[in-house]
């Protein structure tokens, strides 16, 4: 089935679409940028470039593309070919267990633990009347990284 009207082939000037994405067009194409991304990632038929490949994942993740936005997340939980990010990890990781993605959901159990655990190391230190400490927790409260602010 053509999705050109008006003889495109012969009259190039009157080629117009004749229906928009739909969901599935849509599914299609994340799944394109997604597959892009680890031809890239793995230098399969083209030279590797993890730069990238993580560019295809984030164009997939932003579309929804749930095994995409698992990579982002544990590349940013990790620091994996991205500046090292907790929250973009939490963001992308979020995103995915949301679509029921066990492995994401195991992955932002993780990133939360971190989470956690770098507030209780920042109570405890300020517990010890270290003033540059007592200044991170209170910056770190104020900006909503006890998640108590969301």
């Amino acid at each position: 089935m053509s999705i050109m009207k008006n003889n495109s082939l012969k009259n190039p000037k009157k080629a117009r679409p004749t229906k928009s994405l739909d969901e599935n067009d849509s599914n299609h194409v994340s799944e394109s940028l997604f597959r892009t991304g680890q031809l890239y990632l793995r230098g399969y038929g083209i030279d590797k470039d993890i730069a990238k490949g993580l560019i295809f994942f984030g164009l997939a993740a932003d579309k929804g593309h749930a095994e995409a936005q698992l990579i982002l997340g544990i590349a940013y939980f990790y620091g994996h070919g991205l500046e090292k990010n907790i929250d973009q990890a939490i963001k992308y990781l979020g995103l995915a267990a949301e679509q029921g993605h066990p492995d994401a959901k195991f992955m932002l159990g993780l990133a939360n633990y971190e989470v956690e655990k770098d507030k209780k190391a920042k109570e405890l230190a300020a517990s010890q009347d270290q003033a540059e400490a007592q200044v991170n927790l209170g910056q770190a409260n104020f900006d909503g990284q006890d998640g108590e602010n969301d």
